[in-house]
């Protein structure tokens, strides 16, 4: 059976996609606690994305990859955040990919945007404006080839209002709702509380923290 993987989460919403056509560097994320997420902008090179893709093709992995959401939005002080989504990068992204003929499961966009959101948040009616971009997006790209990526949104925090006023607009646009939940928390805490929490509730994500643990040490 592949592996699945989701290509995504926080600072997704803060990466440019290098093109044929970028005439700015593509630098890496850099640290700044006065940046949004803590993070300046950073940028995925198309010679990454080459990489990637090659370790997804010798691995077999079905590919979820999260865009960029915020691209072309103001995010003011309180965290919300106005405008359309501006695709265009998103787009250079997806016509590279299908040119180079690299298979992807599914686009997402944006990461934890919904409801009150982490960092940033865009509102149920825009959320779903933006989706209905990426659906003709899709079909613009992928026209007569078969099947076409899903298309995901809005990978965040379940807001019961929220999520039933951005459904009932996305209807004909959405193939598939994503969801987080942390059962244990977001991660951040030390090894030590892991052992004084004791691994006999939820045994398997207790594991699977402690595997996450040892990588991250």
């Amino acid at each position: 059976m592949p592996s699945e993987i989701r290509l995504g989460g926080t600072l997704q919403d803060k990466v440019i996609y290098q093109t044929k056509n970028h005439q700015e560097p593509c630098n890496p994320f850099i640290k700044n606690t006065s940046e949004l997420f803590g993070f300046t902008k950073g940028c995925l090179s198309l010679s990454r994305w080459d990489d990637l893709n090659r370790f997804f093709q010798d691995t077999r992995a079905v590919v979820t990859f999260g865009l960029n959401a915020l691209i072309g939005k103001t995010v003011l002080a309180d965290g919300s955040a106005f405008g359309a989504w501006d695709s265009n990068n998103a787009e250079a992204l997806m016509r590279y990919t299908v040119k180079k003929n690299y298979t992807i499961y599914g686009w997402e966009l944006g990461n934890e945007l919904s409801g009150n959101g982490i960092g940033a948040r865009i509102s149920a009616s825009q959320y779903a404006h933006d989706t209905l971009t990426l659906y003709k997006m899709v079909h613009r790209v992928y026209k007569g080839i078969e099947p076409k990526p899903l298309i995901i949104a809005p990978g965040g925090f379940f807001d019961p209002k929220w999520f039933t006023k951005f459904l009932n607009k996305t209807s004909k646009t959405l193939n598939a709702v994503s969801h987080h939940i942390y059962s244990l928390g977001s991660g951040n805490f030390s090894l030590k509380q892991l052992k004084l929490q004791g691994c006999s509730i939820i045994s398997f994500y207790c594991l699977a923290k402690q595997i996450f643990l040892i990588f991250d040490y």
